[in-house]
């Protein structure tokens, strides 16, 4: 059990490449992201969001830490939200501004850090940072059309 967790919240080990891990699990994600039909990315989405929430409780618990950096799986489906509304140029722009928001941690993305224990507040942040994103491209694709 411990095994299949720690494949799940390392996002099938791609968490152990080393240096900068939230990095690497977004760019694979983003590489999934790009090869699924869209009408699979909701219920994937909703997949990784529940077991990426219970393996990452169970794994964190097993390593003794609040959030262990090799955990990435909550970046992948935060980066899979913030792809959710994009296309073309806009993939790109997506991939930054979730990076950027991630790394950051603005309100109300460091409270959900803060506050939430837990898989649950592993996973919060990178979700939060995902809704912002797709909402922020939602509103900007309006305002620049062609990308």
């Amino acid at each position: 059990m411990l095994g299949l967790c720690k494949l799940l919240s390392t996002f099938f080990l791609v968490g152990f490449i080393p240096g900068p891990s939230g990095t690497w699990g977004s760019l694979a994600a983003f590489a999934i992201y790009l090869a699924l039909p869209s009408v699979a990315v909701p219920y994937i989405i909703a997949l990784f969001l529940l077991l990426g929430t219970i393996s990452s409780h169970i794994y964190a618990k097993s390593v003794g830490k609040r959030d262990p950096r090799e955990v990435v799986v909550d970046e992948a489906v935060g980066m899979w939200i913030s792809l959710l509304p994009s296309k073309g140029l806009w993939l790109i722009f997506s991939f930054l501004v979730f990076r950027t928001l991630d790394i950051a941690k603005p309100f109300p993305i460091s409270w959900m850090e803060e506050k939430l224990q837990g898989g649950l507040g592993i996973m919060m942040d990178d979700v939060v940072a995902g809704l912002i994103t797709a909402l922020l491209v939602l509103t900007l694709r309006k305002e620049v059309p062609g990308w």
